[in-house]
């Protein structure tokens, strides 16, 4: 603040300087923001962790248990067959864990990159039902399809896509009671001769996702809050990879569900 006055010491003038700090304030709110999202993160992490060093140690305990049993009698064919079968479970459970562990890690560094090719993708989508086949099997639930394709040949990265589908799919078996009902669908619009838009669905009668928790499940290392451990399994992270990849590869990911009618 400067003051002017005249030769007789009488105020003229009052010039004042004010400096807005809207812009500092707005630069504090966002590191604030950005301080509280790390934290949220950092105990996200924590939490994936702690639930990480628990259910690894259930396919390992697994391993070792029917590792030891089946040394105890070798010469039981039945105990030695039941055994193998559950190695291999508890192995493909700990492998896909590792693999969801290690995709994510990839997303997150920006060291994930889509390999598009020609698909026969008809032919892959007709045989997608082998790759949960086993699941629907064990909990004897009925697997329905409705693949309306116009063209055979496509552009895809057919691995990520595949995968994509394989864990809606095995969401789906996972979060559905025994006898329950699973439906695929792929039906293709065409854009012009050299384009088309597919619209993937999977459908089922399980036991659905709560409004609170539909956005949430498809965040890094989050599930949707189940009272039942059985739905807990897992590394939280499938619907997160699955929702990064269809954004990379230029799509969206939606969920329609009610608590007790599906999803």
């Amino acid at each position: 603040i400067e003051k002017k006055r005249d030769k007789d010491g009488n105020l003229t003038h009052v010039l004042c300087a004010i400096r807005s700090i809207s812009d500092v304030k707005k630069k504090e709110q966002e590191l604030l923001q950005q301080v509280a999202e790390a934290r949220k993160d950092a105990a996200l992490k924590s939490r994936f962790l702690s639930n990480m060093s628990h259910d690894i140690r259930t396919p390992i305990n697994g391993i070792i248990g029917m590792t030891e049993l089946a040394d105890r009698y070798p010469d039981n064919l039945e105990i030695q067959k039941k055994c193998r079968e559950k190695l291999v479970e508890s192995a493909r459970h700990l492998v896909s864990m590792v693999n969801d562990i290690l995709d994510m890690s990839k997303i997150e560094s920006g060291k994930m990159q889509l390999q598009p090719s020609k698909v026969n993708l008809k032919k892959k989508l007709l045989g997608i039902h082998d790759l949960v086949e086993s699941r629907f099997r064990e909990k004897q639930q009925e697997y329905t399809e409705h693949i309306v394709l116009k063209n055979s040949w496509f552009l895809a990265d057919e691995l990520r896509l595949c995968q994509v589908l394989v864990n809606l799919l095995g969401n789906a078996s996972k979060y559905t009671p025994e006898g329950g009902n699973i439906c695929f669908e792929a039906v293709e619009t065409c854009i012009d001769d050299h384009t088309s838009e597919i619209y993937f669905v999977v459908k089922d009668n399980g036991i659905g996702v709560r409004k609170e928790d539909q956005q949430r499940i498809f965040q890094n290392f989050e599930q949707a809050r189940q009272k039942d451990s059985a739905y807990r399994q897992g590394t939280g992270l499938g619907l997160a990879i699955s929702n990064r990849l269809i954004h990379m590869m230029g799509s969206n990911i939606m969920l329609e569900s009610e608590p007790g009618q599906g999803s």
